[in-house]
């Protein structure tokens, strides 16, 4: 069957499983853009409207923890628009990005690593070094990186990418305090405690100035509550774990599982800070855990 009509209702089925999608209603996306993909095929439509179908279908098994279907429809969609545009073209990188989350979410990290890459070279040619969306991928090579237990790697992805971000945000943007607590958890996986609590002191006064009581500024001060007990210094861990428990519970209030594992934290070091007093060892005094506040 060929003719305009075909393809015209191929194109609603496709419409309607981009809606489904954006509404979270993936059974009836799936469907959608099943039968759009039937049209499409019977009726001869070209490698572009095609490999458009076959990466919302890839998007919508990847929502559904389909890794194998999702990875698969994104290949044969990159097959199609590679086979219409050539292998540079820009409209190839989300393509790749997505392509990238999908393995790295099913754990296949050398795989995610590689499309990552793909994404990254073809955003370097289209919008050059220092483009914004550059930053986001190399964030995300830098994660596999770090799965990888590639800490160089993982570091020097980072590194570039706060470098991009600062220079097109600047240095106060949220995005800098998201780089600066994932580099802080690179260098503690290292051993370097001390570089690690540098870059997690950076990353809460950002997220303080920025967003005040948000949970990911309950985050960071969670982390350093953590090293700082890794490294022996009970008081100053339970007065971190306290703020990161009272974020979290002003956030979520006191059922949610980020304020119930901040809580056994805090029982976990009170009872450490209080074995230590009993031994005579705990430090006189221990610094106050300042009140984030929320900047107008």
């Amino acid at each position: 069957e060929a003719g305009g009509e075909p393809l015209a209702l191929a194109d609603a089925h496709a419409a309607l499983g981009s809606a489904f999608f954006r509404l979270g209603r993936f059974e009836e996306s799936l469907a959608s853009y099943t039968a759009a993909l039937g049209l499409q095929r019977r009726s001869g439509a070209d490698a572009l409207a095609i490999a458009a179908t076959q990466g919302g279908l890839a998007g919508v098994f990847a929502r559904q923890g389909l890794a194998t279907e999702a990875v698969a429809g994104y290949k044969e969609a990159i097959r199609l628009r590679t086979q219409a545009t050539g292998g540079d073209h820009p409209s190839l990188a989300p393509l790749f990005n997505n392509l990238g989350v999908t393995h790295k979410n099913a754990g296949a990290h050398a795989a995610a690593v590689e499309a990552y890459e793909s994404a990254l070279r073809l955003k370097r040619l289209a919008f050059g070094e220092d483009h914004p969306d550059c930053a986001n991928t190399l964030g995300n090579l830098a994660v596999c990186y770090g799965e990888m237990k590639e800490w160089d790697h993982a570091l020097e992805a980072y590194g570039e990418a706060l470098r991009i971000t600062v220079a097109s945000h600047g240095a106060e943007h949220a995005q800098v305090a998201t780089l600066h607590h994932n580099m802080a958890a690179v260098w503690s996986s290292r051993g370097d405690y001390e570089r690690a609590m540098e870059e997690y002191h950076t990353a809460l006064k950002l997220r303080r100035r920025n967003l005040g009581y948000h949970p990911s500024t309950a985050s960071t001060q969670y982390n350093i509550a953590q090293l700082l007990a890794h490294q022996g210094q009970a008081v100053e861990a339970l007065a971190a774990a306290e703020e990161a428990q009272r974020i979290y519970t002003s956030c979520y209030g006191g059922d949610h599982p980020e304020t119930i594992e901040a809580a056994g934290q805090v029982q976990r070091m009170r009872d450490k800070v209080g074995g230590l007093k009993g031994e005579g060892d705990a430090a006189a005094g221990a610094p106050s855990s300042g009140r984030c506040c929320v900047v107008a």
